[in-house]
């Protein structure tokens, strides 16, 4: 299939970087603003994916207080939160008073909540905790390792229930520094707080994390103490800029540098996902790939606005691999672009081996790219055998790869798409009927079928119809009893031995059937015994551990070529 990758970086003029913001955006971020942080608890919930939308459209950032029994029941809901760059904080286990609990349990409250949090987002951060019910006292604060957020609004929503009566509550109570409680376990919170959120910011607030809003007034939370809310003080450092991206032409693309103000960390992605990785250095930004990039002074406490970079786009011609006489070639359709390439799975650069006129058959991986001045595509990585088989999707360390590697070289498993050969699905009966019919043709044998074998669900033109009916023939196939092959169903383990049974009858082999020991010998076919005792005899197929059979267990792709080729030996 032709494709054009849009290279984002050939010869083209830098377009300006854009802050991505959210639509309808209405806060004010600038030095001297009115400044309040809304905090949700007791979620996550059903209703916060409701509320996560509402914040996106108004580009308002708050901070959650997830409770640890709810984090796996709800963790794609825990992921979006960070991703979008609101604050996650923990309010307990399982919301116990912590002045009623032993310090072994405080600990392990905690605790066990930060485990979760980590493991939900796949990253080690530090969160703050809201002791339930507000409770706690000296012991409590020395215990829990984090500074104790408190509140100064409290909306009552979980008293109230009515949208409207929590806006207004929270509309008339608040004030500049104001850290607002609400829950997003209740169906009329969500609302309610956002209706506030509008009202609010059209005067004039803010809407940021905790750890922001004390932040942008210059007071530093410590572990142990309790805070509440953080009035004007005469200090505003400001919300985070945006970090600068400069992009530089060089060979294979362009060299980009991020730049932050000072202390800030800047994190990014090349694919367009939510940045994650840190940036720590100049790197090379290629075709197909798209830079998004944020700053911020710690990952789960606030963000700056993320900026992608842009480029003007140019057509790149894919290139394209083939495999022919003993060597990979590469077709390079972009007569001004040089051809990098690594055989050990390393990504090419400027000082990797200059394609010239094939790469001689190995076993690995072979992973190349365009490049040129202010020019590169992103790298292709594809693996390879000393065969000449090319997968996307066999490695080389796989268990099965010396087996697809055969059959795939034996044009016996072709792939459902250029490369891809998919070895952990299942194998249907017309697709094992046919590999052996392929098998039988490249060992010189005549395979065009006299005459129809009459399947009613067999049709005409199939692309399985000539080895089904040639199969049937010789008499290796037979049809249930109501006169159908059943072509698309997965093949049993027990029908593929009796399949290939008929088949060295055919072949006119001759084999003794062995004593089989296996524990699952009862479950084995009547019509079948006889055939999967001949093939584990020969060797042709084995149990699958614990010294089973699983006869009706049914074939993966890679599985049938591990068969396919025993058999092949054996008939050799």
């Amino acid at each position: 299939m032709k494709r054009w990758i849009a290279a984002i970086l050939i010869l083209g003029c830098l377009m300006s970087l854009l802050p991505v913001t959210a639509m309808a955006a209405k806060e004010t971020k600038s030095k001297g603003g009115k400044l309040i942080a809304l905090t949700f608890d007791d979620g996550p919930s059903g209703y916060t994916k409701n509320l996560l939308d509402g914040l996106a459209k108004r580009n308002a950032k708050v901070t959650f207080f997830l409770v640890g029994n709810r984090i796996n029941t709800y963790s794609a809901t825990a992921r979006r939160i960070f991703n979008e760059g609101h604050q996650i904080a923990q309010h307990t286990y399982d919301h116990p008073t912590l002045t009623t609990q032993t310090d072994s349990q405080v600990t392990w409250q905690v605790q066990r909540t930060d485990q979760l949090i980590d493991n939900c987002l796949g990253t080690d951060l530090d969160y703050m905790l809201r002791p339930p019910y507000g409770d706690c006292n000296s012991r409590v604060l020395s215990l829990i390792g984090c500074p104790a957020v408190m509140w100064s609004l409290d909306s009552l929503d979980w008293q109230l229930l009515n949208a409207e009566k929590v806006r207004d509550r929270i509309v008339s109570q608040a004030f500049d520094g104001a850290v607002v409680l609400v829950h997003d376990i209740h169906s009329t919170s969500i609302p309610g707080a956002l209706m506030a959120i509008d009202v609010l910011q059209k005067q004039g607030y803010e809407f940021v994390t905790v750890s922001e809003l004390y932040r942008r007034r210059g007071v530093e939370m410590q572990d142990g103490y309790r805070y509440y809310s953080c009035k004007p003080n005469g200090t505003d450092l400001g919300p985070i800029e945006a970090p600068e991206i400069s992009a530089t032409p060089v060979y294979g693309g362009y060299e980009i540098s991020l730049k932050a103000q000072n202390g800030a960390k800047i994190y990014y992605s090349l694919d367009g996902s939510v940045p994650s990785t840190l940036y720590t250095g100049k790197f090379n930004l290629t075709s197909g790939q798209e830079l998004k990039a944020f700053a911020c002074y710690a990952l789960n406490e606030g963000r700056s606005e993320t900026v992608t970079k842009s480029v003007v786009a140019a057509e790149v011609k894919e290139l394209t691999l083939r495999s022919a006489n003993g060597k990979f070639l590469i077709d390079n359709p972009n007569p001004n672009l040089d051809v990098r390439y690594t055989t050990d799975g390393s990504v090419p650069t400027q000082n990797s081996p200059l394609y010239k006129d094939g790469i001689d058959w190995f076993d690995g991986v072979l992973t190349y790219c365009a490049m040129g001045y202010g020019a590169g595509s992103a790298p292709v990585s594809y693996y390879v055998s000393a065969r000449g088989s090319v997968f996307l999707d066999v490695a080389p360390d796989a268990w099965y790869f010396k087996e697809m590697d055969w059959a795939a070289s034996q044009g016996l498993l072709k792939g459902t798409e250029p490369y891809v050969y998919e070895p952990d699905t299942g194998l249907t009966r017309a697709m094992f009927v046919t590999v052996l019919h392929r098998m039988m043709g490249n060992l010189g044998y005549q395979t065009e079928a006299a005459a129809d074998a009459g399947f009613k669900d067999v049709s005409a033109g199939s692309w399985y119809e000539d080895a089904v009916n040639w199969s049937a023939e010789n008499g290796i196939v037979l049809g249930d009893d109501t006169g159908k092959f059943r072509p698309d169903d997965s093949i049993t383990r027990e029908e593929m031995c009796a399949v290939m049974d008929r088949m060295l009858t055919f072949l006119n082999h001759e084999s003794e059937a062995c004593e089989i020991g296996f524990k699952d010998n009862g479950k084995i076919s009547a019509w079948a015994y006889a055939s999967v005792c001949r093939l584990v005899g020969l060797g042709i197929i084995r149990g699958m551990g614990d010294n089973v059979f699983a006869p009706k267990n049914t074939a993966t792709r890679a599985e049938a070529a591990t068969v396919l080729l025993r058999f092949y030996n054996v008939i050799q």
